[in-house]
C-alpha cells in the first residue's frame, strides 16, 4: 500500500466521521459487556456485543417485530448517548464509567435478561372450545 493510498483512506475515514459522527457496530465477546464505546479517529463507535444476553434476548429480536426497526434505532440512540458520555467525560471519571459498564450494568443486565427469557411464556391462542 502506498503512502498516497493510505492518505486517501484516512481522508475517507475522516470524511465519513464528519458526516456520521456516531456509528453502531458489533463484536463477539463472550465475557464482555453488552456494549463498548470507543473513539475511531473522530468518530464515536458503539460496539454491541452479540454474545451478551442483551443482544440475544432483546436487540436481535426487535427486527422480527412490527415496528421493531424503530425500536432498535431508539436503543441505538440510547447506547450512543451512554457511549458519548463515557468517552467524552473527564479522565478522572472514565474509570468509573468503564467499571460501571463492565462490572455492574452488564452483569445485572445479563442475569435479568436470562431470568426473563426463562420465565417468559409464549402467549397461547385462546381455546375456541372453551366458550
Amino acid at each position: 500500500m502506498s503512502a498516497e493510498s493510505i492518505e486517501e483512506a484516512l481522508e475517507a475515514i475522516e470524511k465519513e466521521a464528519k458526516i456520521r459522527p456516531y456509528k453502531v457496530d458489533y463484536e463477539d465477546a463472550p465475557s464482555g459487556p453488552f456494549y463498548r464505546p470507543e473513539w475511531v479517529g473522530t468518530q464515536i463507535v458503539i460496539r454491541i456485543n452479540r454474545k451478551h444476553p442483551f443482544y440475544e434476548t432483546l436487540y436481535a429480536e426487535l427486527l422480527n417485530l412490527p415496528g421493531g426497526a424503530r425500536a432498535k434505532e431508539a436503543i441505538d440512540v440510547l447506547l450512543i448517548a451512554l457511549g458519548k458520555a463515557e468517552v467524552t467525560v473527564d479522565d478522572e471519571y472514565k474509570v468509573w464509567y468503564e467499571t460501571q459498564r463492565d462490572q455492574k450494568w452488564s452483569g445485572f443486565l445479563a442475569t435479568a435478561l436470562k431470568v426473563l427469557a426463562q420465565t417468559m411464556r409464549t402467549v397461547e391462542e385462546p381455546d375456541d372450545q372453551a366458550a
